[in-house]
């Protein structure tokens, strides 16, 4: 595949899945239960376990894929061979619902964290979710695979 088209689709991807995350993610942790009860938060907590399992669904989903490319002796395509539009779906489709469920439970967990302090603590409960999510992501994000490399 050229560069461009390999652009295109990764912002496709990481856009459209984003964008349907982070609209229907708030959207079913409110219809579960939101998160100003305690028992709503409960029920908010096993939506988003629900979405983390379509994550890795959706993982297992873009393995295939790449197990499909694989296996009917495509693997040159990085050096400009064949590329099996099945294999590239999955991987495409995989890809665009893992950042749809991981975007989908963002807001979530940030709102149950600071829904379950006292409300003069709210504030410092999202700032210190929101800075965790953040230094576990981006900090940590190239460590892992920087590691196994």
């Amino acid at each position: 595949l050229r560069k461009d088209v390999i652009t295109v689709y990764s912002l496709l991807v990481t856009g459209v899945g984003s964008a349907l995350g982070v609209v229907l993610g708030p959207m079913a942790i409110d219809r579960a239960g939101g998160v100003d009860t305690p028992n709503g938060r409960l029920h908010s907590l096993m939506a988003i376990v629900c979405m983390l399992v379509l994550n890795v669904l959706s993982a297992a989903l873009v393995a295939a894929g790449m197990i499909l490319q694989v296996g009917f002796g495509h693997e040159d395509a990085a050096s400009g061979g064949r590329v099996s539009k099945a294999a590239f779906s999955l991987t495409l489709v995989g890809c665009s619902m893992i950042f749809a469920s991981q975007g989908g439970t963002l807001a979530g967990l940030t709102g149950i964290n600071a829904n379950s302090l006292p409300p003069e603590l709210r504030s410092f409960g999202s700032g210190c979710t929101i800075s965790l999510q953040n230094l576990l992501g981006y900090a940590m994000g190239p460590f892992f695979p920087g590691l196994i490399m």
